[in-house]
C-alpha cells in the first residue's frame, strides 16, 4: 500500500515534498510494525489522480487567464485570451510580466517541476496568497466554456493536466550521472521516481536502523562485561516473550541497604568516618543546646521566677509605704517612686561625673547648685537633699534594689537559652540530608521552647503565669542514640581498613552487584528485547525497499511501450529541426529502479559532456526535439505551452522552429510566449506560410502593474492600420485624461506619443513607400514586390514635413530657443489624420506605377495595316 500512495502522490504533485516522503515512510513502517506516532493514512492511486487522457469528444482547450492576485506583481483586471485553435504568441520583453503568466500555468497545468508562485514580496502588510480566473472549454464540441478560480497551495482541476509545458526547466531533459543529456517521457518516470525514493528511505531507515543498533549495545554494555550476565543477555532475542521476563532474578529492600552499606565501607572509609563523626558532632552540640533550654524554661525555672517577681512587688510596695511616711509633707508627690529612684539615680551620676567629681553626693554646701535646676541650693533644698539621701541608703531601698536585680539575672538565663535555640533552624536546613528526621524533630522541641520562653518572659511583665504553654515532652536520652549510631557506624569504617576484612566486602559487593544489574535492570532487559524487535521490524522494511521488482517492471513497461515507438518519433523531431548530422542515438537502462531514455553521443573516444560538444542552440533543439516526441507519444492533439523555446538558438534554427511549431499548431492548440520580436515574426509568417490559425498578444509593464495585457500584436508588429488605430482610440483618450493633471505628466506622454508617430511614419515607409519589399525582422527581400513601389516628390516631401514636424517633439536635447509648446490632443490627432492622408496618396501611386510597370513589361502593339 505504501507503493500505491507514494504513486499517488508522484502522479498529482508537482514537487514530492519532505512532508511527502515523512508521510510514505510512516506509511511503510506502519505496515511492517515499527513503533512511531500514528501513521498517514495510505490512499492507493486511482484513475482519477492521473493525468487525462483526451476523451472522444476531444482535447480540453485552453481559453484564458486572468484576473490574477497578488501574484508574482502581475497587474489586477488584465485577462490574458488564448486562441483555442492554431497558434497563440504571446510576446513580452524581459520584465513585462511574461514569466509570471508561465507560472501559473505550470500550476494549473499540473507540472511536475513548476516553479513557485510567488506573492507581491514587496507588498506591506503579509504576503497574501495567489489566485486566477482559469477559463476553460472541455472539448471542441463543447459549448461551455468553464471559469474556475486557482488557488495557489491547492490541486487545480485535473483536466487540464492534459495539456503539456515546455521551458528550461521542465523540457524532462536532464544531465545523468555518466554526463549524458538524458530524459524521462511522462508518466514512465513516476517509476523512476518511486526508485529514487526507494533509494532515500533505504538510506533513511538505514540510518534508524543503525541508531537502534547502536542503542542495543549501549543498552549492553549497561550491564558490565561479567561473563554469567553477558551469557544471560545473549540470550535474549527479538522472539523472548513477556512471560521469559518475568524470570529475571529477585531483590529485596534488605539487599539494597545492604549493597549500600558495602560500597560506602569500600569508598575511602578514611573520610567516610571523618564525615559520620563531623556530622555526629554537629548532632552533640544541637542537643546540648536543647537540653539546656529544657532545664533553664522548665517547671523549675517557672517557679523561680514567680518567687522572684513577688519578692521584686512586695520590695517595691515597701518602698512605697516609706516614702509616703518620709515625704508626705513634701512639696511634689511621688517621692520614692520608680521613675523618681531613676531621676535621683541620674543626678547622683551626673554629680559625681561632672558637676562636683571630688565630692560625695548629694554636695550640699553653701554655695552648691542642685545638679538638676543648676539653681543655688538655701537651706530648705540643702535639708531636702540630704533627706533623700538617707532615703535612699534605707534598708527598705536596699531590698527593693537587691529583689530587682534577682529578677533580672533570672530573666538573663531565659534569654540566654532562647539566643541558644534561634540558630537551629539554619543548622537544619545545612544537616546531612541522612540526619534531616532527627534534626527536624529536635527544630521541633527548639520551637515549643522558643515560645514557651517568650511566653515567660510576658507573664513577668502582666502576671499572666497561667496562659504559659506546656512544658515540652523531650527525652534528650533517645535524642542522643542517634548520634551514638554515628559513632557506631564510623568505628565500623575504621575497622574496615584491614586488608582481610576489605577482601571480604569486596567479594560480597561484587556478588550484590551482579544481583542488582538483573532486578533494577528489568526494564532495561525489557527495552534490549523491544530494540531487537524494533530491529527487526526494519530489516523487514529494508527489504520492502529494495530496488529490484521496480527495476524489473520498469524495464519491463520500457520495453513493451516506449522504445520503439518514441525512437521513432525522436527521429522525426531530430530531422524536422535538422539535427540528422549530429551523431546522436536513443540510448536505454535501467538500474536501481531508475530509467532513462538517453540522447547519446556516437563515436566519442574521449569522455565529454553532451553540452560540452553541441552549440548551445542544437543543445536547446535536442531538448525541444525530445519534448515533442514525447508529447506525440502521449497524444495528437492535446495543447502544448511552450515558454521561450529559441532563447539561445541560432538564426537559421529558429526558422526551423518556428515553422515546426506552427505545423504543429494545425493538429493542436499551441500557446508560444516568447521575448524574441525577430521570433514572433517568423511564427506570423510561418503561419500565414502555412496557413495556420495565429492570433498575437503582447505583455508589458503598464501603469497598472507588470503583464498588462494588450490583446493585439506587439507595437512592432502592428501594421501601419493597426498602429493608427491605438493612437486614435487609445493613446489619445489617455492624452485627454492627462491634459488637466500636471504639465510634467503631459509633456512626458506626449513625447512617448510622439515617439510612436515618429515610427508609424516609419512603418508608412516599410509598408507603404515600399510596399514591404524590405522588412525588419525579416531577412528575406521581396523583389517581385517592387513592381508597385514608387516614390514622387509630392509623397518625398509630405514624409519630410511630417517627420520634421514630429521630430521637434522627438529630440532627445531639442533646442530650447524654439520656444516650443507641447501640442493638444487635437493638434496630434491631425497629424494622425496627415500620414493617413500620405498613405493614401502612396496607394494612388503605388497603383498607377503598378499598371505602368505592367505595360511595359508586354511588347508594345505593333501596327498592322
Amino acid at each position: 500500500m505504501w507503493q500505491q500512495d507514494a504513486l499517488r502522490r508522484f502522479a498529482i504533485r508537482q514537487a514530492f515534498s519532505a512532508e511527502d516522503e515523512s508521510e510514505v515512510v510512516s506509511i511503510l513502517k506502519a505496515e511492517h510494525g515499527v513503533s512511531q506516532p500514528k501513521a498517514a493514512d495510505a490512499q492507493p492511486l486511482e484513475t482519477k489522480h492521473l493525468p487525462e487522457g483526451r476523451g472522444s469528444e476531444g482535447p480540453v482547450q485552453l481559453a484564458s487567464v486572468g484576473n490574477v492576485v497578488n501574484a508574482n506583481r502581475l497587474a489586477k483586471g488584465q485577462v490574458l485570451r488564448f486562441a483555442i485553435n492554431g497558434l497563440t504568441t504571446v510576446y513580452g520583453d524581459n520584465g513585462s510580466g511574461k514569466s509570471g503568466y508561465v507560472r501559473i500555468l505550470k500550476h494549473v497545468c499540473r507540472t511536475r517541476e513548476a516553479d513557485s508562485v510567488l506573492p507581491d514580496v514587496f507588498k506591506p502588510g503579509g504576503a497574501a496568497i495567489p489566485t486566477a480566473e482559469i477559463r476553460y472549454r472541455l472539448s471542441p464540441t463543447e459549448a461551455e466554456v468553464t471559469a474556475e478560480t486557482w488557488t495557489s497551495g491547492q490541486e487545480f482541476a485535473a483536466t487540464l493536466s492534459q495539456l503539456s509545458v515546455f521551458d528550461s526547466r521542465i523540457a524532462s531533459i536532464s544531465l545523468d550521472k555518466e554526463n549524458e543529456l538524458a530524459f524521462v517521457p511522462f508518466g514512465l518516470d513516476v517509476l523512476d521516481k518511486l526508485g529514487e525514493l526507494c533509494g532515500r528511505l533505504k538510506e533513511t531507515l538505514t540510518r534508524e536502523r543503525s541508531a537502534i543498533t547502536k542503542r542495543i549495545a549501549e543498552n549492553r554494555l549497561g550491564f558490565g562485561d561479567d561473563p554469567d550476565i553477558t551469557a544471560a543477555l545473549g540470550k535474549i532475542t527479538a522472539k523472548t516473550t513477556d512471560n521469559s521476563l518475568k524470570e529475571v532474578f529477585s531483590w529485596c529492600d534488605a539487599d539494597a541497604r545492604r549493597l549500600t552499606e558495602v560500597s560506602l565501607l569500600l569508598n575511602d572509609p578514611i573520610n567516610q568516618a571523618k564525615l559520620l563523626r563531623a556530622r555526629k558532632a554537629r548532632c552533640d552540640a544541637a542537643l546540648s543546646r536543647v537540653k539546656a533550654a529544657t532545664l533553664a524554661l522548665g517547671e523549675a525555672a517557672e517557679v523561680q521566677l514567680k518567687t522572684k517577681v513577688a519578692d521584686l512587688t512586695t520590695a517595691r510596695e515597701a518602698v512605697r509605704l516609706s516614702s509616703i511616711s518620709s515625704f508626705a509633707e513634701e512639696p511634689l508627690r511621688g517621692v520614692g517612686s520608680e521613675p523618681w529612684a531613676v531621676m535621683y539615680e541620674a543626678a547622683r551620676a551626673f554629680s559625681l561625673q561632672l558637676a562636683y567629681p571630688d565630692r560625695e553626693f548629694p554636695a550640699t554646701q553653701p554655695g552648691d547648685h542642685c545638679v538638676l535646676c543648676q539653681q543655688p541650693l538655701d537651706d530648705e533644698a540643702r535639708k531636702r537633699l540630704d533627706r533623700f539621701e538617707a532615703f535612699v541608703k534605707a534598708d527598705v531601698e536596699t531590698r527593693a534594689k537587691v529583689a530587682k536585680a534577682a529578677l533580672a539575672q533570672a530573666l538573663t538565663s531565659v534569654d540566654a537559652a532562647l539566643v541558644s535555640l534561634v540558630p537551629l533552624t539554619e543548622e537544619v536546613a545545612n544537616a546531612d540530608p541522612a540526619d534531616s528526621a532527627w534534626w527536624t524533630e529536635l527544630l521541633t522541641v527548639a520551637e515549643c521552647l522558643i515560645t514557651r520562653a517568650k511566653a515567660l518572659k510576658v507573664a513577668v511583665e502582666d502576671g499572666g503565669w497561667s496562659n504559659l504553654p506546656a512544658t515540652t515532652a523531650f527525652n534528650p536520652d533517645m535524642a542522643a542514640e542517634w548520634p551514638a549510631g554515628l559513632e557506631a557506624q564510623a568505628l565500623v569504617h575504621d575497622g574496615a581498613l584491614a586488608p582481610a576484612k576489605r577482601s571480604e566486602l569486596a567479594k560480597e559487593q561484587a556478588i550484590l552487584k551482579v544481583r542488582n544489574a538483573f532486578s533494577e535492570k528489568k526494564a532495561a532487559v525489557a527495552a534490549l528485547r523491544d530494540l531487537l524487535v524494533e530491529e527487526s521490524t526494519y530489516d523487514k522494511c529494508l527489504r520492502a525497499v529494495a530496488p529490484n521488482a521496480i527495476t524489473s517492471k520498469r524495464r519491463e513497461m520500457d520495453e513493451a511501450h516506449v522504445q520503439g515507438a518514441l525512437q521513432a518519433k525522436l527521429t522525426e523531431e531530430l530531422q524536422a529541426l535538422r539535427l540528422s548530422s549530429i551523431p546522436i542515438n536513443l540510448g536505454f537502462k535501467v538500474a536501481k529502479a531508475k530509467s532513462r531514455h538517453q540522447v547519446q553521443l556516437d563515436g566519442l573516444v574521449a569522455a565529454a559532456r553532451v553540452k560540452e560538444v553541441v552549440s548551445e542552440g542544437e543543445y536547446r533543439a535536442l531538448a525541444l526535439a525530445c519534448f515533442l516526441a514525447q508529447v506525440r507519444q502521449q497524444s495528437d492533439t492535446a495543447g502544448i505551452i511552450v515558454d521561450d523555446p529559441v532563447s539561445s538558438l541560432d538564426h537559421d534554427r529558429r526558422e526551423l522552429v518556428a515553422e515546426r511549431l506552427v505545423r504543429e499548431a494545425k493538429n493542436r492548440q499551441v500557446i508560444v510566449f516568447t521575448h524574441d520580436l525577430v521570433f514572433f515574426f517568423m511564427l506570423r509568417e510561418a503561419a500565414a506560410q502555412f496557413q495556420t490559425p495565429f492570433e498575437g498578444r503582447s505583455l508589458y509593464r503598464g501603469a497598472e502593474g507588470f503583464g498588462t495585457v494588450d490583446l493585439l500584436e506587439p507595437w512592432k508588429a502592428k501594421s501601419l492600420g493597426q498602429r493608427l488605430d491605438t493612437l486614435e482610440k487609445v493613446e489619445i483618450k489617455k492624452l485627454e485624461e492627462l491634459r488637466d493633471k500636471g504639465a510634467a505628466e503631459y509633456e512626458a506622454y506626449v513625447r512617448s506619443f510622439c515617439d510612436r508617430l515618429r515610427e508609424s511614419w516609419e512603418r508608412l515607409i516599410e509598408e507603404g513607400v515600399f510596399n514591404e519589399t524590405v522588412v525588419r525582422f525579416n531577412p528575406a527581400v521581396k523583389t517581385l514586390r517592387l513592381d508597385e513601389v514608387d516614390v514622387s516628390d509630392e509623397v518625398a516631401d509630405h514624409v519630410y514635413w511630417g517627420m520634421t514636424k514630429i521630430s521637434n517633439w522627438t529630440a532627445h536635447d531639442p533646442a530650447n530657443a524654439k520656444g516650443l509648446v507641447m501640442p493638444t490632443p487635437e493638434e496630434l490627432k491631425k497629424h494622425i489624420a496627415d500620414i493617413r492622408e500620405c498613405e493614401t496618396k502612396i496607394k494612388a501611386s503605388r497603383k498607377a506605377a503598378s499598371a505602368r510597370r505592367k505595360q511595359r513589361r508586354e511588347p508594345p502593339k505593333a501596327v498592322v495595316l
